[in-house]
């Protein structure tokens, strides 16, 4: 029996679907890297207005806190406009409205080469978290 000749061009779909799948794997980790950062952030509000129920309002020290967890967790430019901040009563309308931008990593390709470069970035993000309060 003889052997036949291996050829290279036989193998080169295979090597080049395992290195897109990777490239693809590092971008969705990177991806869901952020939407995790953006879950974290609305959490920490999620918190804040609970607390903001029983208050009535957002007190200076929650305040306080409430920026040093948001800049904890990459957050800058904090604006709380139109967050109550005066006690509204039993059964009254409260809100929670934060603004800020997001630092986040992007993954991108070199132009003339298959090499991933991390930068970071930022995007804006906002949210109105809204209940009653219970004091």
């Amino acid at each position: 029996m003889k052997k036949d000749q291996g050829n290279m061009m036989s193998i080169f779909p295979a090597i080049f679907t395992i290195i897109a799948v990777a490239v693809m794997l590092v971008f969705y980790v990177g991806w869901m890297a952020n939407v995790t950062k953006k879950d974290e952030v609305r959490q920490i509000g999620r918190e804040y207005i609970l607390a903001m129920e029983a208050e009535g309002r957002l007190t200076s020290t929650m305040e306080t806190s409430l920026r040093t967890e948001l800049t904890s967790k990459g957050l800058r430019n904090i604006d709380l406009s139109g967050t109550t901040m005066t006690d509204v009563g039993y059964g009254n309308e409260i809100f929670l409205c934060v603004k800020g931008d997001l630092e986040v990593n992007r993954y991108m390709t070199a132009t003339n080469s298959f090499q991933l470069v991390q930068s970071t970035g930022v995007i804006p993000i906002s949210f109105t978290l809204e209940s009653t309060a219970k004091h």
